[in-house]
């Protein structure tokens, strides 16, 4: 009986967690977040050489490999605090600088399951995801047209299938595939400068991909390699007049090293490509119905010391390169990624024989940009706009093994 009753518990949680999805818990961490769980953000994203919780299945799937049979309820709690100053053609006269404050959940659940044959897993998450709400339109022609131009909604929540094999060799194989769901809304007008027909109504479109990861471990090294492939998402059908390219997110690779410095203390380097350039949505200029952003790189630095068979604690500093260009900056304001600096602690508690749980805080520090208006005609209707950026989240994680 006690082996059946988490997971009846965790059936009613996926149900629970995919209503709540759906009815509005959004990342406001940019579009992609560096790491969603508390042993990422506690590690400020260095853990792909790690092996860590369930989550691993949508990050490195072969860190699934060594875990025991578990389930796994977890939330994020983000703030983040946005402003718009726009300036140009398209300023809004008397508008001023613009204030964003949003608080979101993002919860989780996932399942592991290892078998003679390799370990399973299935969740739960929402990698993706982003939220504005400006008091009033970013453009005079928003303006005139009702106040529209101001705000934007999207998230993508993601089921995932995620397996690993230990080989003989020593190194640890894993795959993963995922279906997804797109979901958005906005009153941003067209590049025509017309109202959008959605009329910030709820679009929902499916989506899949598949991630593939490497693992392996010595006496005292380890290395760990993710790819996560495109995610391919149908177009929205009720914005195809702001844009025709579906909203696919962009390919990740991610690579790390890690060293035990003494048996109870790690630490991780960890390197992370971002393929914003692959996916037109996001690399087109305004122009051509895009964002202009361009591909990341991102550094990261994490350390884990297990301090005593029930306490261990982390803490990592992560820096990644602008994906906003200034000079198609203003096209991009209604997503402001532009917070490109950020600290994670955290610590995991172990709660009996059966049971743990996981918290860790984030601050990404303030970023802001200027645009240039050196871009397409739609940048130079912003030129001198500034926009800024900052978060910060909680995130727990509690862990059940049956």
């Amino acid at each position: 009986m006690q082996a059946r009753h988490p997971e009846r518990c965790g059936i009613k949680l996926v149900i629970l967690v995919i209503l709540m999805a759906l009815q509005g818990a959004w990342a406001t961490e940019g579009i992609l977040l560096l790491g969603d769980d508390p042993i990422r953000v506690g590690r400020a994203g260095a853990a792909v050489a790690a092996v860590g919780d369930a989550s691993w299945m949508a990050f490195n799937p072969a860190g699934l490999d060594g875990l025991d049979r578990r389930v796994e309820f977890g939330n994020s709690i983000i703030h983040s605090h946005a402003t718009l100053l726009t300036r140009g053609i398209a300023d809004v006269p008397n508008c001023g600088r613009m204030v964003d404050d949003e608080w979101n959940g993002m919860p989780s659940v996932g399942v592991v399951l290892p078998r003679e044959s390799g370990t399973f897993g299935l969740g739960l998450y929402i990698p993706t995801g982003g939220m504005i709400h400006f008091p009033q339109s970013r453009s005079w022609v928003g303006l005139l047209e009702g106040n529209n131009d101001r705000r934007i909604e999207f998230m993508q929540p993601r089921l995932t299938l995620g397996y690993a094999r230990h080989l003989d060799c020593g190194w640890i194989l894993g795959v993963s595939a995922n279906g997804s769901l797109s979901v958005g809304r906005t009153d941003q007008i067209t590049p025509r400068l017309l109202a959008n027909r959605g009329n910030y109504k709820w679009d929902v479109e499916p989506g899949a991909g598949f991630g593939l990861g490497v693992l392996r471990h010595w006496e005292r090294w380890s290395f760990g390699a993710a790819l996560e492939s495109r995610q391919w998402a149908q177009s929205f059908d009720k914005y195809k007049d702001i844009s025709p390219h579906p909203v696919d997110m962009p390919a990740t690779f991610q690579t790390g090293v890690g060293f035990k410095v003494t048996p109870k203390v790690e630490i991780e380097v960890d390197y992370r490509f971002i393929n914003w350039s692959d996916v037109k949505f996001f690399h087109k200029p305004s122009s051509g119905a895009g964002l202009g952003w361009h591909d990341q790189h991102v550094f990261m630095a994490g350390v884990e010391w297990t301090a005593t068979p029930q306490w261990t604690f982390r803490a990592g500093y992560s820096h990644a390169t602008n994906a906003m260009g200034q000079d198609h900056l203003f096209g991009s304001a209604l997503v402001p990624n532009v917070a490109t600096d950020h600290i994670g602690a955290g610590f995991t508690c172990k709660v009996g024989e059966r049971a743990e749980l996981s918290l860790a805080l984030a601050h990404f520090f303030r970023g802001s940009q200027v645009g240039s208006g050196g871009g397409d005609f739609y940048a130079r209707l912003g030129q001198g706009s500034e926009t800024t950026l900052q978060v910060d989240s909680l995130s727990v994680l509690y862990s059940l093994k049956f």
